[in-house]
């Protein structure tokens, strides 16, 4: 039986205030990452299942503060932003909106950045523009092998070259990473695997490129494009650490650590009610 349907349930991108990448290019919102892919014609019952619009999924440690959940009322989401010290207003297309709720994964652990997943409940739905669009949730299995030699997108504004800051978006591209890849990488194997044996986790990047998200940009989507649709397949968690002048700072020679969104689905499901619906396209 044919269906029509296009439900309106959104995955949306906000932007954290203090985010970067290594090694990133200059990115502009209106060619970024976000698209909308409620056009998809794949025969899935999944395909077209999205974050409501007044959700948006970050990693947890975000939102936690030594054990304790931070106060909805002291974030401020930013959706469609590009310059970090400026243009704050809805005529530089950007859409500024309150928290009504954190929703921090039950198990997370801060020692172990173990389900590393949360949600933030907005006080009001998200209008579509030409620099905000959203992100189909992954609509598939968490097997690698189908993603061998994939690439995905993740933009930010984390530290960048020599670890300083820059006003403009950056975006970088990364390989997905098979998990036993990560496992086998020299001298990072206890890390890779400890990692990956806590909580569901993937690892994307390169081995001695200097390219890697930093600190700063945790909780930015790992997205990738199958058939014209953008999906978000990962969210940036932590990276390997290398200490510089008495801190911790991301090391640039390793790929960065990523939750996988496919295998908490059914909790970002659970955890909107009914404000998550189902399409199906046959």
């Amino acid at each position: 039986m044919a269906s029509e349907r296009r439900e309106r349930k959104r995955f949306w991108r906000a932007i954290r205030i203090e985010n970067r990448l290594l090694s990133g290019k200059d990115s502009h919102t209106e060619s970024t990452l976000s698209q909308d892919g409620s056009d998809s014609t794949e025969e899935d019952e999944d395909m077209n299942r999205k974050e409501d619009d007044l959700y948006k999924n970050i990693t947890a440690h975000c939102v936690d503060q030594k054990g304790s959940t931070l106060e909805a009322g002291s974030l401020v989401v930013a959706l469609g932003k590009e310059l970090l010290n400026s243009g704050w207003t809805k005529d530089d297309g950007v859409s500024i909106h309150s928290v009504r709720s954190v929703i921090k994964h039950e198990e997370y652990d801060h020692n172990l950045v173990k389900n590393d997943i949360a949600l933030l409940q907005l006080t009001r739905s998200v209008e579509t523009t030409i620099t905000v669009s959203p992100l189909c949730l992954w609509y598939k299995s968490s097997n690698f092998e189908l993603l061998n030699n994939v690439n995905g997108t993740i933009a930010g504004w984390g530290l960048i070259q020599d670890y300083n800051l820059a006003d403009q978006l950056q975006r970088l591209d990364l390989p997905i990473l098979n998990p036993d890849q990560c496992k086998l990488i020299e001298g990072k194997e206890t890390f890779y695997s400890t990692k990956m044996r806590a909580s569901p986790k993937f690892c994307a990047g390169y081995i001695n490129r200097n390219k890697s998200p930093c600190n700063g940009d945790s909780g930015a989507a790992l997205v990738v494009e199958e058939n014209g649709v953008f999906y978000a397949r990962g969210i940036v968690s932590e990276t390997v650490a290398k200490n510089i002048d008495n801190g911790k700072f991301c090391n640039t020679d390793y790929p960065a650590i990523f939750t996988d969104v496919a295998a908490y689905r059914r909790w970002i499901i659970d955890h909107t009610d009914d404000e998550l619906k189902y399409s199906y396209v046959p």
